[in-house]
């Protein structure tokens, strides 16, 4: 449900209606940290983080959606689908954000969790799309990834 709230924080942000943003975010916020809390199994609490990674990061808040990202990353170290698309979410918001660090981690995290080649080539173009925007020489992580 907190997924439907920042669809809906979305689309009141983009029509310049603010207060209506600000409560589907806040909302989303409380959903978010319910489904934590209610989470029983690894595949539910990384689902759990990546949400409440996405609504921290609405909110500006990056070093708590960072941690939010460690605890999924955590949580889907036994399941493949949910380190994939933890390593998706994560690797398109350090895009976003102009997040180097954050970008090489997720990358990081796809190659070491054997990340079938089809989904690691995204993290891998975005980390160095990354790379060449911010004028950063490669760490040898993308390449590594474009190997596998």
């Amino acid at each position: 449900m907190a997924d439907a709230e920042l669809t809906m924080f979305d689309s009141h942000e983009d029509q310049g209606d603010t207060a209506s943003a600000a409560q589907a975010l806040d909302i989303a916020l409380r959903r978010a940290v319910d489904a934590e809390k209610l989470a029983r199994t690894g595949p539910d609490q990384a689902n759990a983080e990546r949400t409440l990674a996405r609504v921290l990061d609405r909110y500006g808040n990056t070093e708590g959606a960072r941690r939010a990202t460690t605890r999924a990353y955590a949580a889907s170290r036994n399941d493949i689908h949910q380190m994939t698309a933890t390593v998706l979410d994560a690797a398109r918001r350090a895009l976003t954000r102009g997040d180097l660090r954050a970008s090489r981690n997720a990358v990081r995290h796809a190659i070491d969790a054997n990340v079938a080649p089809e989904d690691l080539v995204y993290p891998a173009l975005w980390l160095h799309l990354l790379e060449r925007r911010l004028g950063t020489p490669s760490d040898g992580t993308v390449e590594e990834a474009f190997a596998k």
